[in-house]
C-alpha cells in the first residue's frame, strides 16, 4: 500500500536550470512528437531516449534526467516496473506517464507505483509542456481529460476505497492547481499546515473528511479555460468573473462525493473575507466557516512564501508580517495570531 500523500516525503523543486528529459516510448512516431513538442521550448533539453524499460532504466540511473516520460506498454520492462525500480534506486527523477489508458486502475497503479503525473497519448503540445513544467517543480500532473475521470469515478467509490483514493484526489488537486502554478506541493502543504493549525486551535483531531476540502479547495479551476487561467497579464472584468466561477463549479463537482458539510464549507468559502469584501457570497466575520478561516490564512502564506518559475518566495518573517498587517480585515486575527506562534514548530515539521 502507497502512504498517506499528506505524509510521505515531498520532493523539492527544481533550480531553474533546463529541465532535463528523458523519453521512454516504444513507438518511434510518438517520440517524434514529444520530442517536437518538448523542442520548441528553451526551457527543456532532450538528454536520452530508450524504445523499452530495461534501456530506460539503464539511461535513468547514469543520465540522472530532471523528469522522465514513461510509456506503460513497453517492452522487455513494463512502465509501472520502470517506475518503482526508478523509486527503488532513490532517484530524484520525476516519472510522468506516457500512455492510452484512460482508467482509474492504470492511474491509480501508476501513481501508487510513483508517478508524478499521467498524460494520454495524443493530447496537444502545450499539454505535455504543461505537465513536464509541473512535475519538474515538483508538482503532480493530470491532463483534464484524465482529471474529469478520476473525479466521475469517484463519485461511484464506496466508503472503503476512500483511504486508497486518497493519492487520487491529492493528484486531481495539484494537477487542476498547477494549471496556473507550477511550483509544487501546494495542495498537500496547505492540507497538512491547516490541520496542523485546525489541530492546535481546537484541541481535537480533524475530522478525516477535513483533508479532502483542503485539497479539493480549487477543483472548480478545471472548468475554467485556458485562455483567463494562463493569462499572463491583468485580467478584465469580463475574466475576473469566468475566475471567480471556479468556486461554484467546485462546489458543484465536490457535492455528489457525500462528504460532510464542511467540506463544501472550504471549497465554497476559502475566498471570502473577514470584512465582508471576498466571494462568492460577501460572507463577514464569524459567518464564514471556521475551517475556512483556519485555511484561508495557511493558503496565503503558502502562496507568499513559495517559489515561482518567475520569482522567489519572500521570507517566513516577511510573510507573518504580510498576515499581521491583513489580520482583522482579509483574515481573521485569532487564526492568524495562532498561526504566527505557532509557525516555528509548524514549519520546522513540514
Amino acid at each position: 500500500m502507497s502512504q498517506n500523500p499528506l505524509t510521505r516525503p515531498l520532493r523539492k523543486p527544481l533550480s531553474y536550470s533546463p529541465v532535463r528529459v528523458l523519453i521512454a516510448e516504444d513507438h518511434p512516431h510518438m517520440r517524434v512528437l514529444i520530442r517536437q513538442a518538448l523542442s520548441d521550448e528553451r526551457e527543456f533539453t532532450i538528454v536520452g531516449e530508450a524504445s523499452d524499460g530495461q534501456t530506460a532504466l539503464d539511461l535513468l540511473l547514469r543520465l540522472r534526467p530532471d523528469v522522465a516520460l514513461i510509456d506503460l506498454q513497453m517492452p522487455v520492462v513494463d512502465g509501472i516496473e520502470t517506475i518503482r525500480r526508478l523509486r527503488a534506486a532513490a532517484l530524484e527523477t520525476r516519472a510522468l506517464v506516457l500512455t492510452a489508458k484512460n482508467e482509474r486502475e492504470t492511474i491509480a497503479s501508476a501513481i501508487e507505483a510513483g508517478a508524478d503525473g499521467y498524460l494520454l497519448k495524443g493530447c496537444p503540445a502545450d499539454e505535455v509542456r504543461n505537465a513536464v513544467r509541473t512535475v519538474a517543480f515538483g508538482g503532480a500532473a493530470l491532463t483534464p481529460t484524465v482529471a474529469r475521470s478520476v473525479l466521475d469515478d469517484y463519485v461511484a467509490m464506496a466508503e472503503a476505497q476512500r483511504a486508497r483514493d486518497l493519492a487520487l484526489i491529492r493528484v486531481l488537486a495539484n494537477s487542476v492547481e498547477r494549471r496556473d502554478e507550477t511550483t509544487g506541493n501546494h495542495a498537500s502543504n496547505v492540507a497538512r499546515l491547516s490541520l496542523e493549525l485546525l489541530r492546535a486551535m481546537t484541541a481535537a483531531e480533524p475530522d478525516d473528511d477535513i483533508v479532502y476540502g483542503f485539497l479539493l479547495h480549487d477543483v472548480g479551476k478545471i472548468a475554467i479555460p485556458d485562455r483567463v487561467l494562463l493569462k499572463p497579464g491583468s485580467l478584465d472584468p469580463d475574466e475576473i468573473a469566468v475566475i471567480r466561477r471556479h468556486v461554484q463549479i467546485g462546489v458543484e463537482l465536490v457535492e455528489p462525493l457525500g462528504f460532510r458539510d464542511v467540506v463544501l464549507d472550504i471549497v465554497r468559502c476559502h475566498h471570502e473575507r473577514w470584512d465582508g469584501s471576498g466571494y462568492p457570497r460577501g460572507l463577514h466575520g464569524g459567518e464564514i466557516p471556521f475551517e475556512a478561516r483556519v485555511f484561508s490564512v495557511v493558503d496565503a502564506f503558502d502562496a507568499m512564501t513559495a517559489d515561482r518559475p518567475y520569482r522567489k518566495g519572500v521570507g517566513t518573517g516577511e510573510a507573518l508580517e504580510e498576515l499581521r498587517r491583513v489580520a482583522g480585515t482579509q483574515l481573521d486575527s485569532a487564526c492568524v495570531d495562532a498561526f504566527v506562534q505557532l509557525a516555528p514548530a509548524l514549519l520546522a515539521a513540514d
